[in-house]
Order: structure tokens, then C-alpha cells, then sequence
């Protein structure tokens, strides 16, 4: 097994936590609209108990508004008290029916607030907050509730004191419209796009023994795309790059020549395989509805299970990365913590994420990587990957692949992940903790700060709020993934 595969069976899917939802109001009217989401501040009509705007961001009027810590930032609703209340109008129902209710609070000690139509005429649920720890200690409770069709005001009234208010989301409890699954049927859940004006070879990797039958190293000139014929039963454990300045069969590249499994075709060039830092998209694909459980795919990291009816996926920088890339939802992925049987955090903010502003000339040519001083000879380190061959910036490292990769080091010592001069940075758990982690130098680093800057995706392997998303699998939910030039 070369490199470039040993490292995505160690570090895909790494757990990072929940992806949240800031996106302005939208409508809804079919599968391919996923929510309406409100930010709090976003208000139409509102009563405030107190004069001026305690937070002083955002608005001038008296509703308490200030900059938030949450996922995606932006602005919240704080200083609330009992009696007063906000309205969201143009709150579009197409068709009656169950709707899901999520409002994303933050409470020091708790709360009670609740959620109304049309000025109270229908109360939709009154709510319990709980005691979050922190007025920016977030999260989400919901609840499923009826709503008839029509246009409506859509009110937040509170109940009692005591808490701050991020958003509030209304999606429909069943909101998949595709066909059924078909347990020897395929779907197009996948499409890459070149982005680039050079051509661009689309590589890809999978976990041993799961099969997949998608052309590898497939070029494609600029411009044009390929879509990907996913299993309805589900696929797990997969991983897409790009290759650029390859040969003509897509070995030998430029950028992304970081290899894979010889049965897969994989090949090194005469320099060695390059370190597997590649930007992609990892993704294990759900089982489709209407197929029944014992027909599902098999999960590789527990084979006595199947796969769950949800999509896992991101497009992690936790190794480096190589190229700018895009990804899009096309269809329901509602945003937030999912239920059974999708589980996990919900999709992204905006149906997708955009990291195309990305470019390996911000690679951090200084970082400290001493632990917080421990190992000096870490305290100025330069994480750009040069191709030993040509002597070209060939990508970025995250810290962690440049305190572990040993190819293309270039004299550089590295490590293993559970040395003292690695550990903070890579967190193997055990004996790193998910919260040693993220609060460590792992999350202080300049490297982490750029990817942040640019987009919601993980930087290092406990990034909280960052990294995965979960959409609910369906024949009428797929997937656009762009790779942009390197630059």
C-alpha cells in the first residue's frame, strides 16, 4: 500500500463536530429546497423592553444584538427578556403538513421560549432551553409540528429570560421526493468538475474490499465534468482528488501524485509519491430508502453492520491541501442535527462548501509548531510542500502532515503521531482527548486561522464546529464537487 492510501484509512473521517446553519431566508417548495432558515437578527417586526441595542452590532433600533462565537459566525439576539418578541414574515408553507422546528439558543441556567403563527394565533411549540453552560455555548432543540399552507408571520416570543438566540429554521419532516432505491440500481450522486483551465485527472481510492467501478485517473479538459454512478445500497470509504500536469495515462503528476493501492493502478513517479496532502472530497454514501436493511452495503469498519440511511462526507483540510475546491448540495440536506436514521451533524450552511478562495500562496511559511514553546527548533517552520523533482510549490501541509509525512521532507525531521513533538497536533485519541485537542496549539496555529478564513472545513482532526456534514440519502440528492488551478 503506498502512502497516499495509508493516510486516508488513518485519518478519513476523523470526528470534528457539528456544521451549522447562518444562511438568509429562503423558500419552500420541493425536495431541492431543503429549509427556510431566519438569522435572529433579521427581524421584520419585534417588542424590546429596554432602549438602545445593548450589543451595539449589527442594528440601530432596541433589539440587543452582538457578534457571535456559533458555527459560521455572524451576529445573535442576547440581553432577552421575558415578554418580548421577534417577527419573521413571508414564512411560504407550499403544502400542509409535518414540519420540523429547530432554533439554535445559547443559556446560563435555562429557559422557556416559544414559537408561534400570525401573531399567536397558533402556537407551534413552546419550548424548554436548556442550561448550555454559556451564553456562546450553543445548541440546537426542535420539534415536529403541523403547519398548514399559506404565508405566514413566523414569531419567537419569550417566555421567560435568560437566553440568546442564533436562529431559527422550519424544514419538512419528510422532505425526499426521489424515486425508491433499487438494491442492484445505481444513481448519479456524484459529479467533479474541472474548474481549471489545464486539464485535470480525477483519481480516486476506496477502503480494501469495497468495490467501485468508476473510471480512475479519468481526464478531463477544462470545462468539462464526470458523474459518477453511485450504488443505491450504498458506498463507503471513498476519496476523490485532482491530478494536474500528469502524463497521459494520469500518472507522474504535478500536483496529486500521492498514489494509492497498486490493484487500483496506482503508480509513483521517480521522485516517490508525494505526500498525501491533496485537497478532495471523501464522502461514504447512505442507503438509499426502499431498500431493505439486509440489503444495504456492508460497513467496512464494522462488517457485521450495514450502512445507515445517511450521506457522511467533507472535503477535509486536515493533511494540507493542494488546489482550491467547491462543494454543492443538490437536494434536501436539511441543516443541523439529524435524526434517526440519518444521524449526524446536517448539511452545510448554504447547501455547500466554498473553499475556491483557497490558494497555496498563504501557506504559512512560519509556523510555530514548538508546543507551546516545548520543542524550539519547531517554532519557525515552513509548511509549503516543494516536488523535489522540478523544485515547485506543490501544496501545503496541515501541522500535523508536516510533523508525520516523510516524503518530499526534504531533510525536514518528522515524527510519529504519538510523539511528544507531534501528539498536539496530529491527537490520537487515546491518549489526546477531543477537548486536549481542540484546546491545544492545534487550534492556534496560522495554518488553522487561514483555512478558517476562507472556509467552513476542518484544519486539524478535533476542529470543533468544522468537518463533516450529514444529508439523507436519496436517488434525488447528489453532489457537484469543483477543483479549481493550483495557485
Amino acid at each position: 500500500m503506498t502512502p497516499h492510501s495509508k493516510s486516508f484509512f488513518r485519518s478519513c473521517f476523523k470526528c470534528a463536530k457539528w456544521l451549522f446553519a447562518s444562511s438568509s431566508m429562503a423558500v419552500l417548495m420541493s425536495a431541492n429546497v431543503s429549509a427556510t432558515l431566519f438569522q435572529a437578527e433579521d427581524y421584520n417586526v419585534f417588542f424590546d423592553t429596554t432602549p438602545g441595542n445593548t450589543g451595539g452590532a449589527y442594528r440601530s433600533d432596541d433589539v440587543d444584538v452582538e457578534a457571535t462565537a456559533d458555527v459560521g459566525g455572524g451576529f445573535n439576539v442576547g440581553w432577552i427578556d421575558r415578554g418580548e418578541w421577534l417577527v419573521y414574515e413571508n414564512l411560504q408553507i407550499p403544502s400542509a403538513g409535518r414540519y420540523i422546528v429547530r432554533v439554535r439558543v445559547a443559556s446560563q441556567g435555562g429557559a422557556r421560549a416559544s414559537v408561534d403563527l400570525n401573531a399567536g394565533q397558533t402556537v407551534l411549540k413552546e419550548f424548554d432551553i436548556p442550561d448550555t453552560g454559556g451564553w456562546q455555548n450553543w445548541t440546537t432543540i426542535s420539534a415536529t409540528v403541523d403547519i398548514q399552507a399559506g404565508t405566514h408571520n413566523l414569531g419567537v416570543y419569550a417566555t421567560s429570560a435568560n437566553w440568546n438566540f442564533n436562529w431559527i429554521e422550519i424544514v419538512p419532516e419528510d422532505g425526499n421526493s426521489g424515486e425508491p432505491g433499487d438494491p442492484n440500481g445505481t444513481h448519479k450522486r456524484l459529479k467533479v468538475v474541472n474548474g481549471c483551465d489545464e486539464p485535470m485527472w480525477v483519481q480516486w481510492l476506496t477502503a480494501p474490499g469495497v468495490q467501485f467501478n468508476g473510471p480512475n485517473r479519468h481526464r478531463l479538459s477544462s470545462g468539462q465534468s464526470i458523474e459518477y454512478d453511485i450504488p443505491d445500497k450504498g458506498l463507503p470509504s471513498m476519496r476523490f482528488w485532482p491530478g494536474f500536469g500528469c502524463d497521459a495515462n494520469g500518472h507522474n503528476c504535478v500536483v496529486g501524485a500521492s498514489g494509492g493501492p497498486a490493484d487500483l493502478g496506482f503508480t509513483c513517479p521517480p521522485e516517490g509519491c508525494a505526500p498525501p496532502i491533496d485537497s478532495k472530497f471523501e464522502a461514504t454514501f447512505g442507503c438509499i430508502p426502499g431498500i431493505n436493511d439486509s440489503d444495504c452495503a456492508k460497513n467496512p469498519s464494522a462488517p457485521d453492520q450495514v450502512l445507515g440511511r445517511g450521506d457522511w462526507w467533507n472535503s477535509s483540510m486536515v493533511d494540507g491541501f493542494t488546489v482550491p475546491v467547491k462543494v454543492v448540495v443538490n437536494g434536501h440536506c436539511p441543516v443541523g442535527p439529524q435524526p434517526a436514521p440519518v444521524y449526524g451533524p446536517g448539511g452545510p450552511e448554504g447547501g455547500e462548501i466554498d473553499c475556491s478562495s483557497l490558494r497555496v500562496a498563504d501557506c504559512p511559511m512560519n509556523e510555530d509548531l514548538s508546543t507551546d514553546g516545548q520543542f524550539p527548533h519547531l517554532s519557525n517552520v515552513d509548511m509549503r510542500v516543494f516536488n523535489p523533482s522540478s523544485g515547485a510549490v506543490a501544496g501545503c501541509y496541515s501541522p500535523a502532515a508536516k510533523l508525520t509525512f516523510g516524503h518530499w521532507a526534504d531533510g525536514f525531521q518528522t515524527y510519529s503521531p504519538p510523539d511528544p513533538q507531534a501528539k498536539m497536533y496530529t491527537c490520537p485519541t487515546p491518549p489526546i482527548s477531543p477537548d486536549e485537542c481542540s484546546s491545544g496549539p492545534a487550534d492556534r496555529t496560522d495554518y488553522r486561522n487561514m483555512i478558517h478564513s476562507h472556509c467552513e472545513t476542518y484544519a486539524y482532526a478535533y476542529d470543533d464546529g468544522y468537518g463533516l456534514s450529514s444529508c439523507p440519502a436519496a436517488t434525488d440528492l447528489s453532489y457537484e464537487v469543483t477543483f479549481y488551478c493550483p495557485q
